[in-house]
């Protein structure tokens, strides 16, 4: 018996009736855009719907972010170079009435040069009388106390936060008033004297609603104008 052979005929092969992707979900038209509800947000998601961003990271800046792994020692040292950049401009200043001939101004910069330039460069040694050489000293740098120094600066700040962390908790509506004036070519002693009389005498007049509170002096400085 002689086999006999079909003829082979070819069929398109139909299409499975899921994504060409496998793992990913069918896609269906989206709705027409419509205005979007009261207190929606703009990203589509619902009213009230929670981020997934719960430390607020992408709100952090860069600014922010530096600010926060800033150490002891980095602050030190912007510390200190503050302070080399005030000494220098009282050098400048000192200079220039010498230059001018104006003995008296020159000497009282000259005198401020010296207590910035020394500034916690000496330090006083402290230890427990009860308990004699038992202790360690503790030793406390000596401070120039300038106005404008960083560095002492600094630590009237340290001193400064503790009593008022302590105020507040008294505080029922504590508001924020800043005071400014103009900005002068230099700023003597007896100006911060004449700011700490106006506050007290702003204090008094309305102490009808000012129970108590806590006030600093804050100077800054123009280099463009140079005041």
């Amino acid at each position: 018996m002689i086999p006999t052979f079909q003829p082979v005929v070819m069929q398109a092969r139909l299409g499975l009736s899921r994504p060409t992707r496998l793992g990913t979900r069918r896609r269906w038209p989206r709705p027409a855009a419509t205005a979007p509800e009261a207190g929606a947000a703009r990203s589509g998601r619902k009213p009230g719907a929670l981020s997934l961003d719960t430390h607020k990271q992408l709100a952090t800046s860069v600014a922010d972010l530096l600010d926060s792994r800033r150490t002891e020692y980095n602050i030190r040292r912007e510390q200190i170079a503050l302070q080399r950049q005030l000494n220098g401009t009282i050098y400048t200043v000192w200079q220039k009435y010498a230059v001018a001939g104006n003995d008296a101004e020159a000497l009282k910069w000259e005198k401020q040069w010296i207590q910035v330039h020394n500034c916690q460069k000496e330090w006083i040694g402290y230890r427990a009388a009860c308990c004699g050489e038992r202790t360690r000293a503790i030793a406390v740098p000596v401070g120039c106390n300038h106005r404008l120094c960083p560095l002492c600066a600094w630590h009237r700040s340290q001193r400064a936060r503790v009593h008022i962390k302590t105020m507040f908790d008294r505080l029922t509506h504590p508001v924020l008033i800043t005071l400014t004036i103009p900005n002068k070519e230099t700023i003597r002693r007896h100006d911060f004297t004449l700011l700490r009389q106006r506050i007290r005498q702003f204090i008094a007049q309305h102490k009808n609603w000012i129970l108590g509170g806590v006030y600093s002096l804050e100077t800054t400085c123009n280099r463009a104008e140079k005041t």
